[in-house]
């Protein structure tokens, strides 16, 4: 079929393409779900990519996870490059198998004639090539072929072959990263990270070879020789110190897996309670009685199981259901993106939250400021890990006596901080299940305190309370935006003005809510929330008063606002 279509455009002097289509991930579906549930997915995927194309183009199947599009009489390269948009589209929806709803990506190459070969074998060689490399470079992309990939695919053969060459001859080494305990401020944990100290290339970081390593089957030696190091290692550590080792989502799909572990275990001498399994969401990315039996199978040696990347899959939150893990690790990306007090602010809370609710250690990845540190402290997550507390470095290098220092640098002039504001949210997210406790107590302390303001407020006083618990949210919502909130605040000043509010109410409201709040939270009321608490209140009713000093002077007479203006 691709030879009649480059006769054609060759005697039309026209233009055709083929597209190499390669499933990412397909070997999980099927080694999880069964070949039946793989098979139902190729079906679905071939009807998609014939919906996806025009009439006069050709669909086939090649085998396994792999097909090919031949597009006759394209006009332009951009023509292909939109077809091909439109294929990664329909592919990475989601499909239900054997009960599951699952995903899956595609990686593309695409090859022109006449540009990129003349013969079906070049184009097809050269589509291939360019779909290797899109694989390569992070999947679910496209690639159109290029002359340089012949070389760059020449170097990549190269650099396996020497990856095999250096799990004999020991060019990897193990070096090590501090886990923090947020509480105790010392090293509770490290986290093993391999480095391939190449002959030429210099020490080399595993996101460079590790996909290789997957790629060429050899991540089972890799990583069997990176736990069997870091085991060995620790056992010359103190005793309270855990390890976490990565496992690769190629590597836990061994079924002999809980076997090699406990081999490892059993030969290093190291306890089963200091090794600390680390896998991705990636993982669990099909919920099959295989790999939740794994998990079992390894939790049963008694090493715990921490979920890496937490946030960056499909369903998080199914896997905590799934699976009861020891610790989450929050992933990087929200940690860098605290300090804008945006949505990932937000999502760490709610993970620190979750975790402290389950009784599952929370862990920030990616800790590298102070104010990052100081932001996943107020959030409330158990464990910090970042180049803050220090670079990966060998065994030799490490200081398990280290004390790290949470002193936030002084901030003059700023009454209310990034790190005040994550306090606030992480404490509200307490106060939410207790409001009517907290309301109740509240009101009850304020009429107890100040009799004379029970008169301001209507006979409902339940409408009343969540009035004062949805303020409370909002004000917290809002909080990092006063520019948002002080014209709502200032009306809420207008309006008590209006009801007879005074001055002096605004200090026995003060004193009513943290009254209520630390009878309601009890020992999470701890001084760093108090003090933020204060500070939020205090800055709310200023603008507050401002507004009921706006309703003042809109009832003094003319000649009595000017002389208070003089």
């Amino acid at each position: 079929m691709l030879d009649q279509t480059i006769k054609s455009a060759r005697r039309n002097s026209g233009r055709c393409a083929i597209l190499f289509i390669d499933l990412d991930g397909f070997k999980i579906i099927n080694d999880t779900l069964g070949h039946a549930a793989g098979d139902a997915l190729l079906i679905q995927i071939g009807q998609r990519l014939r919906s996806s194309v025009r009439a006069s183009d050709v669909v086939v199947r090649l085998g396994g996870d792999e097909f090919v599009i031949i597009l006759n009489e394209i006009s332009h390269r951009d023509q292909a490059a939109s077809i091909a948009a439109k294929v990664l589209s329909s592919v990475s929806a989601g499909i239900t198998l054997a009960g599951h709803e699952s995903h899956t990506t595609a990686s593309i190459g695409i090859a022109i004639f006449p540009s990129d070969g003349t013969d079906v074998e070049t184009l097809t060689r050269n589509a291939d090539m360019a779909m290797y490399l899109a694989k390569e470079h992070g999947k679910n992309d496209v690639r159109f072929f290029e002359n340089e990939m012949d070389v760059s695919v020449a170097a990549h053969n190269e650099l396996g072959q020497e990856l095999r060459h250096a799990l004999t001859a020991g060019q990897f080494e193990v070096h090590y990263q501090s886990i923090i305990s947020i509480e105790s401020r010392r090293i509770v944990g490290v986290e093993a990270l391999v480095r391939w100290r190449h002959p030429t290339r210099g020490l080399m970081s595993p996101d460079k070879f590790i996909p290789l390593a997957e790629e060429t089957q050899l991540i089972d030696r890799l990583g069997e020789l990176v736990m069997r190091q870091a085991c060995t290692d620790a056992t010359a550590w103190p005793g309270d110190i855990k390890v976490a080792v990565n496992i690769s989502p190629v590597q836990f799909r061994s079924s002999d897996l809980a076997t090699r572990v406990a081999t490892i275990l059993i030969e290093t001498g190291l306890p089963a309670k200091r090794l600390e399994l680390e896998i991705t969401e990636s993982v669990l990315l099909q919920q099959s009685e295989r790999n939740i039996a794994t998990l079992h199978e390894l939790r049963d040696l008694g090493v715990s199981i921490a979920l890496d990347d937490f946030g960056t899959g499909y369903s998080s939150l199914s896997y905590l259901r799934a699976f009861p893990f020891d610790k989450i690790k929050i992933d990087r990306s929200f940690v860098s993106e605290m300090s804008g007090m945006d949505v990932c602010a937000a999502i760490v809370c709610a993970v620190a939250n979750l975790g402290r609710s389950l009784e599952i250690i929370t862990t920030a990845e990616g800790v590298e400021t102070k104010e990052q540190l100081e932001l996943v402290r107020a959030a409330g997550c158990t464990q910090a890990q970042g180049y803050l507390f220090g670079k990966p470095c060998a065994f030799a290098e490490f200081n398990f006596e280290d004390i790290f220092d949470w002193a936030p640098d002084e901030k003059k002039g700023e009454p209310l901080t990034a790190q005040d504001i994550m306090l606030l949210r992480t404490s509200f997210s307490l106060i939410a299940p207790i409001q009517d406790i907290i309301a109740s107590l509240f009101y009850d302390r304020l009429f107890d305190v100040a009799p004379e303001v029970r008169r301001l407020f209507p006979d409902d006083l339940a409408a009343q309370k969540r009035k004062l618990m949805a303020l409370l949210a909002t004000c917290i919502g809002k909080v990092h935006d006063f520019g948002a909130l002080a014209p709502v605040i200032r009306e809420l000043g207008r309006r008590h003005a209006g009801y007879g509010a005074r001055q002096a109410h605004y200090t026995v409201v003060e004193e009513a809510l943290l009254w209520a709040m630390a009878e309601g939270l009890g020992v999470a009321f701890v001084p760093d929330v108090r003090s933020a608490w204060v500070k939020v209140y205090r800055l709310l009713a200023k603008i507050m008063q401002a507004g009921a000093a706006d309703v003042s002077r809109a009832t003094l007479p003319v000649t009595a606002r000017l002389a208070s203006n003089s």
